[in-house]
């Protein structure tokens, strides 16, 4: 019993250094996280803070898991409150819940896709789930281009060196075709690139208010591009 006490005492701290790292990620930023200054806000020494978490990368590596366990949780969500058959309709599910996602999440957001750091996006850990998540996307396609949903895909001319180099990405230890990494990486482009935006208020200060339209809008275009149906 006391070692069960312990271990829920030892998670209760963390879970409030990583309140205060959030903090600091709203304010100055994921680059600015300090663990100083943490353990100031905590009232404790730093050294005691290093019981922790060894270091600063291994308190943002944990951070990171955080933030891809609810973006992934999020993602999986939307594409099962469609039905199976209606591929289309999981992808614009998966899409528009990736952007609102990030827009209710902009620091869970930042320490995924706005920094850039071999430590963190290298960690297996991390890895496998950033995979699980991109693999959602990976899926819908290829079942897509198995059932004939996408109209593009016989127009599609992939060079073989591109090809070669998209055949030989693997998810999970599996391959698959270049055709389907194609569209999977154009359409996790596609939304990374609109959030971006969004993240960085580009959009907001043009649109106002209309920004959701905008995006459900640039989603559908998308979709009529690659010939989704």
């Amino acid at each position: 019993m006391n070692e069960l006490k312990r271990q829920a005492n030892q998670d209760s701290v963390k879970e409030e250094i990583k309140f205060y790292a959030w903090h600091q990620i709203a304010t100055v930023g994921i680059g600015s996280i300090s663990l100083g200054a943490i353990a100031r806000s905590m009232n404790i020494t730093t050294p005691a803070l290093y019981r922790y978490f060894d270091n600063r990368d291994h308190l943002i590596i944990a951070l990171t898991q955080d933030a891809y366990s609810s973006f992934y949780s999020t993602l999986i969500a939307a594409r099962d409150s469609v039905a199976k058959d209606d591929l289309a309709g999981q992808f614009r599910a998966l899409c528009m819940a990736y952007y609102f996602w990030a827009v209710d999440h902009p620091q869970l957001y930042q320490v995924i896709f706005g920094y850039s750091n071999s430590t963190y996006t290298l960690n297996e850990a991390v890895g496998k789930i950033a995979d699980k998540c991109f693999l959602l996307v990976i899926e819908i396609m290829a079942q897509a281009c198995e059932a004939g949903r996408i109209s593009s895909a016989a127009n599609l001319e992939i060079s073989t060196d591109l090809a070669n180099r998209l055949e030989h990405i693997t998810h999970e230890g599996k391959a698959w075709p270049a055709l389907v990494m194609y569209l999977a990486l154009s359409s996790w482009s596609f939304i990374n690139g609109i959030t971006s935006l969004e993240i960085s208020q580009k959009y907001s200060i043009m649109l106002a208010h209309q920004t959701r339209g905008f995006v459900q809008l640039e989603v559908e275009r998308y979709m009529n591009s690659i010939g989704f149906s």
